[in-house]
């Protein structure tokens, strides 16, 4: 035991070692914004608000050091704004514009919950019934599991390990090829169960791997042919691909790490989200995020009661909503308007980490609002975007109301 102990501790040592040294030689600063790249720039009524907005965009970019960011605003079915600022690449000094795509991370979620919806509403699932009825071979403990249970987390399904991979040293920076959903299922599928299903909540990656493995067997189509097939296409939204590893997506930024600041960026290690498509496998631009919450938000993928279903926060067995008000690939919850007021309205949005990249993606229904943002490092998580996001859709609101003043 001592001897094994021993080992272990000599190979984190050496890990983080050369995790040292691969900063102190791969390290760049912070790249200049330099001028805006506009895609659009919307009404005039949106002119007092994309400059507030800007303002607020220049300082998230400076303060969590991401090369670039980029931003997108829709309302209403337009897109009122899309702005990108920094450089895709450091090195090759290619600027960021609003077609460039990042990796979305945990955004990807969304799309997947989403699918399934559309998938209910088809009669082609159920999301009430053991997945076993789609999938026969999982596992008992695995199989009684339903869809509504793995897209809100709380099957119990575990999320990511402990691994020798540095810098994080989970099981999110794998870089290994799967060749199908089912293969990857292998990482998870022997372990037990966290809780009873229903009786808590535990947020899980791997629990959307399985999702998409229901509802491959139960449609006879493989995840991503389904998900162009009923979510993509119907909404026309190009730069939504999968994050593949070799050939890279077209237009898709640089990764970066930068969760010391000051002290620099590094490049992030190659990892593969061939294990996790469904639930951080996704690269976007953020002016499809934002035409992907709008038609959320008109109806135009699913109906008024199916989008009430997938933002409400569940509830746990003893009947406690569960800790981070998650319904069906969404969290739910308010935020001030105007910022620093008693008064509130609903935001419903979604945050998301890869090995070099965060987005955001905020819908604020009773301004009919969408925004979505994203950064090309990986600075400790997309709490900074979600609130970035939050505040540009106040300024837009803002903007209309006073536009709408007779």
């Amino acid at each position: 035991m001592i001897r094994a102990l021993t080992f272990i501790a000599a190979a984190i040592g050496l890990a983080l070692a050369a995790a040292v040294l691969a900063f102190v030689v791969l390290r760049r600063d912070l790249p200049p914004a330099g001028a805006p790249s506009t895609g659009v720039a919307g009404a005039p009524m949106a002119a007092s608000a994309i400059d507030a907005s800007r303002a607020d965009v220049a300082s998230v970019r400076r303060d969590k050091y991401y090369p670039s960011l980029s931003v997108a605003v829709a309302r209403s079915g337009e897109i009122l704004w899309s702005e990108a600022i920094g450089v895709a690449d450091i090195d090759a000094r290619t600027p960021a514009t609003p077609e460039t795509r990042y990796p979305i991370g945990s955004v990807s979620k969304p799309f997947t919950a989403a699918a399934a919806m559309v998938l209910a509403a088809q009669g082609a699932v159920d999301l009430d019934v053991s997945i076993s009825i789609y999938a026969p071979s999982l596992p008992d403990a695995y199989g009684r599991l339903t869809l509504r249970q793995l897209l809100s987390h709380q099957a119990g399904v575990r999320h990511y390990r402990f691994a020798l991979i540095p810098p994080a040293f989970t099981e999110n920076g794998m870089n290994r090829e799967f060749a199908t959903t089912e293969d990857s299922l292998a990482i998870f599928i022997d372990d037990p169960l966290l809780f009873e299903p229903d009786a808590s909540f535990a947020y899980s990656t791997f629990g959307y791997t399985l999702a998409a493995h229901a509802l491959e067997k139960a449609t006879g189509r493989p995840f991503l042919a389904l998900m162009d097939d009923i979510v993509l296409a119907p909404l026309d939204l190009a730069s939504v691909a999968p994050d593949r590893a070799s050939p890279a997506p077209a237009g898709r930024s640089t990764d970066y790490m930068a969760m010391l600041r000051k002290l620099g960026i590094i490049p992030s290690p190659d990892t593969n989200s061939s294990y996790k498509w469904a639930g951080g496998g996704f690269v976007a631009t953020p002016t499809d995020l934002a035409r992907f919450g709008d038609a959320l938000l008109a109806g135009a993928l699913i109906d008024a009661a199916q989008f009430t279903e997938m933002t409400t926060p569940r509830r746990t067995a003893e009947g406690a909503i569960n800790p981070q008000s998650y319904g069906l690939g969404w969290r739910s919850g308010t935020m001030a308007f105007p910022r620093g007021g008693a008064a509130t309205t609903p935001i419903i949005h979604h945050g998301g980490t890869a090995a070099g990249s965060e987005c955001a993606l905020l819908l604020a229904p009773d301004f009919a609002t969408t925004v979505a943002a994203c950064g090309n490092a990986f600075t400790g998580g997309s709490g900074a975007l979600i609130q970035l996001a939050a505040d540009i859709a106040r300024h837009f609101e803002a903007a209309a109301s006073e536009a709408a003043r007779p």
